[in-house]
């Protein structure tokens, strides 16, 4: 007696339900990646001028900024601002940028800095898309 044949099960279902997941898993992760480059933009551009400020090389500081602010003040004035605050609280010890929120080529940025004298400051400034590229604005808001 020959043994009845199996009928074959069809996985279709299978397959389109792996592709439509595969699709959507791609779909998030590009989502996450375009949101995550969106909103660190604002932070890198806030934590470059810092890191310059910190370091105590000013002008450094002053060529990555905002053209606005580059427009208001001057190079002088730009120095002569974070020495007053340096001076009169002592070197920076940390800071972190810890919120950015991004309003197309504008952005609202967060930050806390401490001092050596024990004193820190939680402050706000912008951040401003320029030539693709972010700039932030620590001292024209």
């Amino acid at each position: 007696m020959v043994p009845p044949t199996r009928k074959r099960r069809r996985l279709t279902w299978l397959w389109i339900a792996l592709g439509v997941f595969a699709v959507a898993g791609v779909g998030v992760v590009i989502a996450v990646t375009l949101f995550i480059r969106t909103v660190s933009g604002p932070i890198d551009a806030t934590n470059e001028v810092l890191a310059e400020i910190k370091a105590g090389d000013y002008p450094a500081a002053f060529r990555l900024s905002c053209s606005d602010e580059r427009i208001r003040l001057n190079q002088e004035q730009y120095i002569r601002t974070f020495e007053a605050t340096i001076e009169e609280h002592g070197a920076i010890t940390a800071y972190n940028v810890n919120y950015s929120s991004v309003h197309g080529n504008r952005a609202d940025v967060r930050f806390d800095i401490e001092f050596e004298d024990g004193e820190s400051m939680r402050l706000e400034a912008r951040a401003v898309k320029e030539g693709g590229r972010w700039r932030s604005c620590i001292l024209t808001t």
